[in-house]
């Protein structure tokens, strides 16, 4: 007995002395912005009668009981796009062609009477008013364009995708970031957060930024692994330090060396990044259902035409989930390069960091990245600067 409790008052002494975990590191954001248009979407306007008509068929959509502008014969009814339980009726007051005011059941009560009333303000395209909906929080403008025609019977529904900025003290250094949501809502697994990890004091929300993280991504700041938690409604950024070891991921910046892999082609071969050191190589992130991959196609097959020869390869990470798929588009195009299989969130796809398609990465012959991103007629652009070609 006398031996269990020196076992026991050993491990109590050792739990003391024990460093305590690091806290939490919280840090604040500011209010949203709207600088990344998602969608544009021509919206009609009609006098309240035939809006009702217009509008009949959709059962989750709440009907307007109280109308502070109803019977007004300059008002006109519209109604903002998006899932049938979350559509939202909106009156626009006009004097004359000229949009005045805006009033949207942003809390879809069928009381326009509790909404705030919003104002077109002049540009150069007309006048706009921007709010957010209560709910899903959906960030957007309406904008009056004289380009879509008559004042009164169209506006534009401007959809961005809302970020919210702060700096969080870590370390000694303060480091700026961004929480980027979708419809008003953050700490989705497909909505990143951007740190300044390079010290630049900018933070880039980039297509090709290398200061995007996803949730369940380490970050590391001032030396120091973290996991992070965004709370819903992008208010706050929670840094959980984190006390295993964490290796840091690779960049993926241009001029860095591009991580290497090895590959089992859809043909059989076999091989890594690596091997083709000495030749540059466009690693392509793509699928067959993809639209604009497609219309990558005919710029793909003029890069390897023309340069093939002389030093170009293309590795095709197909991210396809039925590889029959992709072989029937290969022998259509006749594209004669090497396809990986990757499905959706393959080792390829998660070494990368890719979250859509199509992305691409050019790789220089000393294997460092030397473009990102590269599209259409821009592939063989890039490449008769890069391998020093002349332009047929």
């Amino acid at each position: 007995m006398r031996a269990s409790w020196q076992v026991a008052i050993g491990i109590l002494a050792a739990l003391a002395a024990a460093p305590a975990p690091e806290p939490p590191i919280v840090a604040e954001t500011g209010p949203p912005r709207f600088d990344d248009l998602v969608t544009t979407t021509p919206l009609r306007l009609w006098p309240r009668e035939r809006y009702e008509r217009e509008t009949a068929g959709y059962a989750l959509q709440v009907p307007i009981e109280r109308d502070p502008a109803l019977g007004a014969a300059d008002a006109r009814y519209g109604t903002i796009p998006g899932d049938p339980a979350t559509m939202v009726t909106f009156v626009v007051r006009f004097d004359g062609d000229v949009p005045v005011s805006l009033i949207a059941d942003a809390n879809r009560n069928g009381d326009l009477r509790d909404d705030a009333v919003h104002g077109f303000g002049a540009h150069e395209a007309g006048g706009r008013a921007a709010f957010e909906l209560a709910q899903p929080w959906t960030p957007l403008q309406l904008v009056s364009d004289p380009r879509l025609g008559e004042q009164r019977d169209r506006l534009a529904y401007l959809a961005y995708r809302p970020a919210r900025e702060g700096t969080v003290e870590v370390g000694g250094r303060a480091v700026r970031f961004a929480v980027a949501g979708s419809f008003g809502v953050y700490g989705a697994e497909h909505d990143p957060v951007y740190f300044d990890a390079n010290g630049d004091g900018a933070v880039d929300r980039s297509l090709a930024s290398t200061e995007a993280y996803f949730p369940g991504e380490p970050v590391h700041l001032a030396g120091r692994a973290f996991a992070f938690e965004v709370a819903s409604d992008g208010g706050r950024l929670t840094l959980v330090p984190l006390e295993a070891p964490v290796p840091e991921r690779p960049s993926l910046a241009v001029g860095t060396t591009a991580p290497d892999f090895a590959y089992l082609g859809m043909d059989g071969s076999q091989g890594r990044l690596s091997d083709h050191r000495g030749r540059t190589v466009l690693l392509y992130f793509w699928s067959t259902t993809c639209g604009p991959c497609r219309a990558d196609t005919p710029g793909l097959l003029d890069a390897w035409a023309r340069h093939h020869e002389s030093g170009f390869d293309i590795l095709a990470v197909a991210r396809d989930e039925r590889p029959e798929h992709v072989r029937a588009y290969v022998e259509h195009h006749g594209m004669e390069w090497t396809q990986v299989p990757d499905g959706r969130d393959g080792p390829v796809s998660e070494l990368y960091r890719v979250r859509g398609t199509p992305t691409s990465f050019l790789v220089g012959p000393d294997g460092t990245i030397v473009a990102r991103e590269l599209r259409g007629e821009g592939i063989a652009a890039t490449l008769d600067a890069t391998l020093e070609c002349a332009v047929d």
